[in-house]
């Protein structure tokens, strides 16, 4: 026969009592790590950037600059787009004192013979420093009223000295001397690629300066307009608009190495394909011109001002 022994009273409540006593325990440990293992994670992981994390609590840490190593970020043809750049800024220094910008006007008269003014806008560039400035024919063409403003914003009074249809060259004559002269280069030697800058009054945009290169050498083109073919132009990329027409195309030492004359276009604008007039020529056609203006006017307005 089995005696049972009797519960105590009161033992199941001291176990009861002694478990719940350790959840406390179990709850603060944790935490203290985790409070623990942030404080040491706060100070490690700096040190593994190179942060000193007591500078970092005060406040005193300064950020590193930022080291680029030009040679691994910069590409060669980068470079070399900067370096054009830098050029094409001080071509247009260089060349832009020495473009005009030409506003004609013109009449025509209608079969009731009535009269109306014809405005026109173009360019030139200043042939000596005397007066003379070359432009395009057609620039100048039927005008009876031509004001030439130069790069300093001054308004002259021009007059034609002669023209030349078949080579669309014309010398206009302002009275003013100490002009800033264009630099005069050649066409003989130059190459296609090399850098072309183009400064005019496109659609009547004072001094725009454009860029790119010589696209071509010693081009026919038939304008289809007039029907006229011309002979030996430069082509150029550089964007030219109606208004750049007498303007100064320019090489990368900025000489004038052409004056801007035509356009190939399906829109009536620049589509990448303008044609200039080698400045040789237009210099040997505009110093014929200026010699039979002084000798069919030896005492006129050529002689005034000492032109």
């Amino acid at each position: 026969m089995l005696n049972q022994v009797p519960d105590e009273p009161g033992l199941e409540k001291d176990v009861l009592e002694k478990k719940s006593s350790r959840w406390p325990l179990y709850l603060f440990l944790p935490l203290l790590g985790a409070i623990v293992g942030g404080i040491i994670a706060a100070f490690l992981v700096p040190y593994l950037f190179g942060i000193n994390p007591i500078k970092l609590v005060k406040g005193e840490y300064v950020a590193p600059q930022r080291q680029v190593v030009v040679s691994e970020k910069i590409t060669p043809e980068e470079i070399e787009k900067m370096h054009e750049s830098s050029q094409v800024i001080a071509v247009g220094k260089k060349v832009k004192p020495s473009v005009v910008f030409i506003k004609t006007e013109g009449v025509i008269s209608n079969i009731f013979h009535e009269q109306f003014k014809i405005p026109g806008e173009g360019s030139g560039i200043i042939y000596s420093p005397n007066g003379y400035i070359i432009t395009n024919e057609h620039v100048v063409r039927d005008t009876q009223e031509i004001i030439v403003t130069l790069a300093s914003g001054e308004d002259l009074k021009g007059r034609v000295v002669g023209t030349d249809v078949e080579t669309d060259i014309a010398v206009v004559k302002v009275n003013k001397k100490g002009l800033p002269a264009a630099e005069l280069g050649s066409t003989k030697d130059m190459e296609v690629g090399e850098l072309a800058v183009a400064i005019g009054a496109p659609f009547g945009f004072e001094f725009t300066l454009t860029s790119g290169v010589i696209s071509a050498l010693h081009r026919n083109v038939t304008d289809s307009e007039t029907g006229r073919t011309y002979t030996d132009l430069v082509q150029t990329d550089a964007a030219i608009n109606p208004g750049n027409s007498g303007g100064a195309l320019a090489n990368g030492f900025g000489q004038v190495v052409g004056i801007n004359s035509l356009i190939i276009s399906t829109v009536g604008g620049s589509q990448g394909v303008g044609f200039a007039i080698p400045v040789d020529l237009a210099r040997n056609i505009a110093d014929q011109l200026i010699a039979e203006g002084k000798a069919s006017h030896p005492y006129g307005y050529f002689r005034a001002d000492g032109g």
